[in-house]
């Protein structure tokens, strides 16, 4: 059986440009930004660790042009990617745009879709197993759908989470600029940025339509 990396810990590249340079990335689990001006390398390094995996992502037995991959947990033997090359370059295809009922215009467009239809299906996958455990009519069959539901209400508190955070520091900063309008001082405007959110936070429900 395949066993996939939850992520990669570091990247590490010998030799790169001719041997001006070594590189070394601790990766966080969550997520990672290379930025920097054109022409600095970001593309060089990002080619060099997908030239580095084998078909389908397995990673090698040894370093393959310098490029060294770790893994958690360390005995993973494969890596999920995607490649997004640009966020905003056109679809230069037109087949599968009109082989699909949807309004997609660049490569970003694309991927989202993908990933749309892909949690659909998850959707759906989840529900029908859910309805299977509830047809056997046994005391454990209402526990077995929880615990089949699981899965996905965690994904879905996590994002709810995630955007409550986001919407109630919006709204900090909103007061403590209306503050900076009424000629509050530094100290108010600080009070209220920080000042919690009592308000009633949106709750997901387990719907089948829910994104």
């Amino acid at each position: 059986m395949q066993k996939y990396a939850e992520y990669i810990k570091e990247i590490e590249i010998d030799s790169l440009w001719s041997g001006k340079k070594h590189v070394c990335w601790e990766l966080h689990r969550q997520v990672n930004i290379l930025s920097g001006i054109n022409g600095v390398g970001k593309s060089t390094i990002l080619n060099k660790v997908v030239r580095s995996l084998a078909r389908g992502g397995e990673l090698p037995s040894h370093p393959v042009k310098g490029v060294r991959l770790r893994v958690a947990p360390e005995e993973a033997r494969w890596v999920r990617f995607d490649i997004i090359r640009s966020f905003d370059r056109p679809l230069m295809s037109t087949e599968i745009t009109d082989k699909i009922d949807a309004s997609l215009v660049t490569e970003l467009d694309w991927q989202i879709y993908k990933l749309q239809r892909k949690y659909l299906d998850y959707q759906v996958n989840i529900g029908n197993r859910m309805i299977q455990a509830l047809q056997k009519a046994t005391p454990e069959a209402a526990e077995e759908a929880q615990r089949i539901s699981q899965p996905k209400r965690k994904f879905q508190d996590l994002i709810d989470d995630l955007f409550s955070d986001r919407a109630h520091r919006g709204r900090a900063k909103l007061r403590a600029l209306h503050g900076r309008a009424r000629g509050e001082s530094p100290r108010r405007m600080a009070e209220a940025a920080h000042r919690p959110d009592t308000r009633t936070q949106p709750q997901c429900t387990d719907h089948p339509h829910h994104p």
